[in-house]
């Protein structure tokens, strides 16, 4: 009977190990595959397949959001997944396809940084700008290789925003009193239960001038050769612009299909053939049992967050 006992748990232990063995094979089957010219290879190891990486950023770009009931991007995010194809000895090129208002400065800037890592590896960088790519967007395009807009892009919206709202009228009228206890005489230079100064105003414009030169700068860091800085400066000035009026300004190098970017991408490289691969993102149950519920890409997507909190933003408002 013990014979039995052992032989059984032989057997068991066998189709155990077997089991493992096969669904780690099937696992790497489905995670590492290489696929014809221009599909997409969608890789948990990235270094062992595709020559091209690509990356999308859309809706209102952040610095870090956990938040499943809105079409927000991660820039933490982005940024590691660019370094990560940056640090890819196979990886050649990087594209990044851009739907978006813009965002934070904090949320663009470390994007940007990302992205002039990757170009310092040795990477080319294409952007392909897609419905919307406007302030944030497009600054986080300028330090692209290359800038591609499909048909129909919205794009420049060149700019910073700063907003509050003052309802110190509307208070008063209904006879609503509001007290404030601050440490010191600017803590509340935002209030919307009071006007703010003269002297606050200077300041606040300050620092939008301040991240306005910024956004300035890192066009023409990388534009230069394109675009002069008067040239520049004459549409650096919130106006959107369609993808053939940022062409004829130099804001963009082409307009056109994936077919066409597929073609410029074998260029950049040298290669005949482009694959590409994605890092699979991290699967968010939550957000996979509710969106099948509610359709919260149409909640968040293009919410403007200046209604929400305060801060400093490059956003098509």
């Amino acid at each position: 009977m013990s014979f039995m006992d052992n032989k059984t748990k032989s057997i068991i232990l066998i189709v155990l190990g077997a089991l493992i063995v096969v669904n780690t094979i099937i696992g790497i089957t489905l995670s590492v595959i290489h696929i014809s010219k221009g599909k997409l290879a969608k890789a948990g190891m990235p270094a062992l397949i595709g020559n091209v990486g690509i990356i999308d950023v859309n809706g209102i770009i952040v610095s870090d959001t956990e938040d499943f009931l809105s079409d927000y991007t991660s820039a933490s995010k982005v940024a590691e997944d660019i370094r990560t194809f940056a640090d890819t000895p196979t990886i050649k090129a990087i594209r990044i396809n851009v739907s978006s208002p813009g965002g934070t400065v904090s949320g663009a800037e470390t994007i940007v940084s990302a992205i002039e890592y990757a170009k310092n590896k040795g990477k080319k960088v294409v952007v392909y700008m897609k419905e919307l790519a406007a302030s944030g967007g497009y600054y986080i395009s300028a330090p692209a290789d290359y800038i591609i807009a499909s048909y129909g892009t919205l794009t420049g919206s060149i700019g910073v925003i700063v907003q509050s709202m003052n309802i110190k009228e509307l208070l008063d009228k209904v006879g609503i009193k509001t007290y404030v206890f601050k440490s010191g005489t600017h803590k509340d230079i935002l209030s919307p239960y009071r006007e703010p100064s003269e002297d606050e105003k200077k300041m606040i414009q300050s620092i939008v001038e301040e991240y306005y030169n910024r956004f300035i700068e890192v066009i023409l860091k990388h534009r230069s050769d394109k675009i002069s800085k008067n040239e520049l400066l004459k549409i650096a000035d919130g106006r959107i612009l369609s993808e053939n009026q940022a062409l004829k300004a130099k804001l963009i190098d082409d307009i056109g299909d994936e077919q066409k970017l597929e073609e410029i991408l074998k260029k950049l490289i040298g290669d005949e053939i482009i694959n590409y691969v994605r890092i699979p993102k991290k699967r968010n149950l939550m957000k996979e049992i509710l969106g099948t519920i509610v359709p919260f890409k149409s909640i968040g997507a293009f919410k403007n967050p200046t209604e929400n909190y305060l801060g400093v933003y490059y956003i098509m408002n």
